[in-house]
């Protein structure tokens, strides 16, 4: 019966594979103990004519010398896996093109108050507000300095010396229009060595218009028919 190539594979990992080795072909007087696999079939594991596979797995065998006890063996291929030392650092690769910009992180706890920045200018002038409400009235200031009495005759602030139409006492700083009073002059005569006062009738000295102050207090005599009289300023 022909052998399979796994067949024979099997019985040369129990022969003497030293020579074979040597040369990486396998002869007939390289083989011992195949027996009957020691034919010119052997030359089926020269690898020059062995097919080209790609479906190896890690427990399919192959041939693993042990140089500690002086024989071969059959191993797995993943158990008899080597990994030689690591090998230089290559040179770096070239950079790479910049990746797409990622998403927005979360927005971070805020951080502590900064100090305080330098005043800035000052701004524009503002537009002027609206007129507010008028305030209170204030209190009465000081009387303030005596105008100068007028010096035409009749006018307001202007002074006569008179008396009134009616023969009443008036108290000083009472008020009377001035149809109520006759504007009079002093006359002296002498009588008996003395000399008299007159003041003229009752009509002399004509109407006066306005208001009038008396500055003084009066009296009358009303045994003799005497007018009270005295200085007067018209107020209005």
């Amino acid at each position: 019966m022909s052998r399979s190539k796994s067949r024979k594979f099997a019985d040369i990992l129990s022969g003497n594979m030293g020579a074979i080795l040597d040369d990486g072909l396998i002869n007939v007087s390289e083989i011992t103990g195949l027996g009957t696999a020691a034919s010119s079939a052997a030359t089926d594991f020269l690898p020059s004519t062995m097919a080209t596979a790609t479906n190896a797995t890690g427990s399919d065998f192959v041939p693993v010398y042990d140089a500690s006890a002086g024989v071969w063996k059959k191993q797995t291929i993943t158990v008899a896996a080597l990994q030689g030392p690591t090998g230089a650092t290559g040179a770096a690769g070239a950079a790479g093109s910049n990746g797409s910009i990622g998403a927005d992180g979360a927005d971070g706890a805020q951080g502590p108050q900064g100090n305080t920045g330098a005043t800035g200018p000052q701004g524009a002038t503002g537009s002027q507000g609206a007129t507010g409400s008028q305030g209170a009235t204030g209190a009465t200031g000081a009387a303030g300095a005596a105008g100068t009495p007028s010096t035409s005759y009749g006018t307001v602030g202007s002074y006569i010396v008179g008396r009134s139409t009616s023969t009443s006492t008036m108290a000083a700083g009472s008020t009377r229009a001035g149809s109520g009073i006759r504007s009079m002059g002093h006359s002296w005569r002498n009588f008996g060595g003395n000399l008299t006062e007159g003041t003229g009738n009752n009509t002399a000295g004509g109407n006066l218009s306005g208001t009038w102050r008396i500055m003084g207090d009066t009296s009358t005599n009303l045994n003799g028919g005497h007018y009270p009289g005295g200085i007067w300023v018209r107020i209005s």
